[in-house]
C-alpha cells in the first residue's frame, strides 16, 4: 500500500470516529426524583452530562427518566458501587409497601 493511501485511509479512519462519536443523544429533558410517599423530592432539567449528580441527601426511591439519554443510578452519593440501568423515558422505584431502593445519584450512559 502507498504511503498516500495509508495516510487517507487513516483519515477516514478519524472522520468515522469523530461522527460515531457525535451519535450519544445528549441528557436534554427532565429527571424526576421522588420519596416513599410519592412526592416530589426534585426535578432536573437538561443536567450536564458529564458529572455525577447528586439527588437530595436522604436520597429518593423513584426516578422518573425523561431525558434523551440512559442512566445508571446508584445508591452510594458519589456514582460509584452496583447500579441500576434506566433507559430513556423510563421509570424505577415507587412502588407500594416493601422496602424500596434508595438512589442517592446518577449518571448519564456513554456520555
Amino acid at each position: 500500500m502507498s504511503r498516500s493511501r495509508t495516510v487517507a485511509v487513516l483519515l477516514g479512519g478519524v472522520a468515522l470516529v469523530v461522527a460515531l462519536a457525535g451519535c450519544s443523544d445528549p441528557p436534554q429533558g427532565t429527571v424526576t426524583a421522588t420519596n416513599s410517599d410519592g412526592s416530589v423530592v426534585q426535578i432536573v432539567s437538561n443536567p450536564a452530562a458529564t458529572s455525577c449528580h447528586r439527588f437530595a441527601p436522604i436520597g429518593v426511591t423513584a426516578v422518573m427518566d425523561g431525558t434523551l439519554a440512559d442512566m445508571r443510578l446508584y445508591a452510594s452519593a458519589n456514582c460509584t458501587g452496583t447500579n441500576d440501568y434506566l433507559s430513556t423515558n423510563t421509570s424505577v422505584g415507587g412502588g407500594p409497601g416493601g422496602l424500596a431502593r434508595v438512589f442517592r445519584s446518577y449518571a448519564f450512559v456513554g456520555q
